[in-house]
């Protein structure tokens, strides 16, 4: 399964992880803590979502990692996607809608 959101990402190094600021569309605000949220829909069925707060660490994927630097310092808006085990599975550079 995969859950997706889009968003700006800040790369931590020499850590090699990434934090998501997401586009309004992809957060939400609880008690004054921010979230990001990740949606997964599969045909007509209603979707499933994951919910993170904001300042969640992914650890960035190997092999783009130059791609995901670039992204963080022209503050690209990315679509992210993670697996069920939350780890970040693909990038797609610009987001599409």
């Amino acid at each position: 399964m995969t859950y997706m959101t889009q968003g700006v990402v800040t790369f931590h190094a020499p850590a090699r992880t990434i934090s998501i600021t997401p586009t309004p569309e992809y957060e939400a605000t609880h008690d004054k803590s921010k979230y990001t949220i990740f949606v997964e829909k599969v045909g007509d069925a209603p979707p499933n979502s994951k919910i993170f707060l904001i300042r969640k660490i992914f650890d960035a994927p190997i092999g783009l990692e130059p791609l995901l630097i670039q992204a963080a310092f022209n503050k690209v808006r990315l679509s992210i996607a993670i697996d069920n085990d939350d780890a970040v599975s693909q990038v797609i550079i610009p987001a599409s809608s």
